[in-house]
C-alpha cells in the first residue's frame, strides 16, 4: 500500500484545486462564449434577411427604369 506524506497530499490537494478553478474558468468562458455564438448567428440571420430585402428591392428599380427608359 501507497502511503502519502503531509507535503504529498498538500501538494496533491493544492493540483485538485488549481484543476477545479481552470474547470470553473473555462467552463464561465465556454459559456460566455456559445453566448456570444448565438448573438452572432442570430445577427447573421437577420443580415441576411436584409441583404435579400436590398437585392429585391434593387432589382424592382433596375426593371422599373428599364420599363421607363425603353
Amino acid at each position: 500500500m501507497v502511503t502519502m506524506n503531509t507535503t504529498d497530499l498538500s501538494k496533491l490537494e493544492f493540483k485538485v484545486s488549481s484543476l477545479l478553478e481552470s474547470l470553473e474558468k473555462l467552463q464561465s468562458e465556454n459559456h460566455s462564449l456559445r453566448k456570444k455564438l448565438s448573438k452572432t448567428l442570430q445577427s447573421k440571420i437577420e443580415l441576411q434577411e436584409k441583404n435579400k430585402l436590398a437585392a429585391a428591392r434593387i432589382r424592382q428599380i433596375i426593371n422599373h427604369l428599364r420599363e421607363n427608359f425603353s
